[in-house]
């Protein structure tokens, strides 16, 4: 008899550890096996890819060989790569059918003739045309907060039985591989909507000495959460923004965020990387000096995995910048709700 198995995990999205959902499977009366997300932190739109892959018994360090099987197939979908959205609801998820080319509300799981076992691997967000969890494009001028469910490379979400009852967790615990620089606009005076500024584009690129490594490519991969073949650039530039709810605009003193994925780096000498903000049509050059990139141990200077960084600009007749913060934690700005 075939099993339902709904997966009710709390996925996280941060830089520090969370407590993990659980599985719980039940019996079901539709003959297959049946994925339903519920408990999340996902914003609304936000998406996750899965890959659903034969297990193989690889211990410790070498299971980042995984994934080497992609057998499990359904008729409507298939098991590579499948893209779940987040949607509006607490508990409303969708996974994309590649066939019927739309969101559907459900997902299925079904054995072969051979009865394998399933292992089951997470990265954030879904990129499209990748074909295994270990070789994800890495393009800085995307702008994708790369994330990878830390229970990847252990294992733990592995050897799922498609049609007997498992009793086994199915923890999806997001990482950032990546660093944050949050350029925070704001105007000195609040003008209640009536008076938008535009961010045209950012740069990031080498100035100075270039002492500083910028990588702009790379492959990385979601089971260690790891980056290989890396290519260095003179910049990268971004003009959207990874988050579909955050648009270009900005107005008021409070201040928004735009965030830009940035490569972790050390940081080997003033001017060394640059700022170019391009808004309402005008561009100004931010030099960004060691000091302003300084963590709490008083000998760490550059950008750090999971790290956010604050950049403070105000407009007025022209950008004035006030400054920058390390604000070591990446903020939780998802919605908060647990199971």
């Amino acid at each position: 008899m075939k099993r339902y198995l709904s997966i009710l995990a709390a996925i996280i999205l941060a830089g520090c550890a969370k407590q993990p959902g659980t599985v719980r499977v039940t019996e079901g009366s539709d003959g297959k096996t049946k994925i339903a997300i519920s408990g999340t932190r996902f914003l609304q739109y936000d998406t996750m890819g899965l890959f659903f892959c034969e297990h193989e018994d690889v211990p410790g360090d070498s299971y980042a060989a995984a994934c080497t099987s992609l057998q499990f197939k359904e008729h409507n979908i298939g098991y590579n790569n499948v893209r779940v959205t987040k949607g509006a609801g607490v508990d409303e998820w969708s996974f994309y059918n590649t066939i019927l080319k739309k969101d559907v509300p459900s997902f299925f799981i079904t054995g072969n003739n051979s009865h394998t076992m399933v292992d089951v691997f997470a990265y954030a967000p879904h990129v499209e045309g990748i074909e295994k969890p270990t070789e994800i494009p890495f393009e800085a001028d995307y702008n994708r907060d790369l994330m990878y469910a830390v229970q990847n490379a252990g294992g733990t979400n592995k050897n799922l039985d498609p049609d007997v009852l498992n009793s086994g967790d199915l923890s999806m615990f997001f990482k950032h591989s990546l660093s944050r620089i949050n350029l925070v606009m704001r105007t000195k005076y609040n003008v209640n909507g009536s008076s938008d500024h535009h961010v045209d584009y950012v740069t990031i690129r080498k100035a100075g000495a270039k002492t500083t490594p910028l990588y702009v490519k790379g492959n990385f991969n979601a089971i260690t959460g790891t980056y290989s073949d890396l290519e260095e650039g003179d910049s990268l530039r971004v003009s959207s923004f990874f988050r579909r709810n955050v648009n270009n605009y900005f107005t008021g003193s409070e201040g928004k965020a735009f965030p830009v994925m940035i490569y972790p780096v050390d940081f080997a000498a003033d001017g060394d990387l640059e700022i170019v903000l391009g808004i309402d049509g005008f561009r100004k050059v931010f030099p960004i000096n060691k000091n302003e990139l300084k963590h709490d141990d008083g000998f760490t200077y550059g950008f750090r995995r999971g790290v956010s960084y604050a950049f403070n600009f105000t407009v007025e007749n022209y950008v004035h910048f006030d400054g920058a913060t390390v604000e070591q934690e990446w903020p939780i700005m998802q919605i908060d709700n647990t199971i």
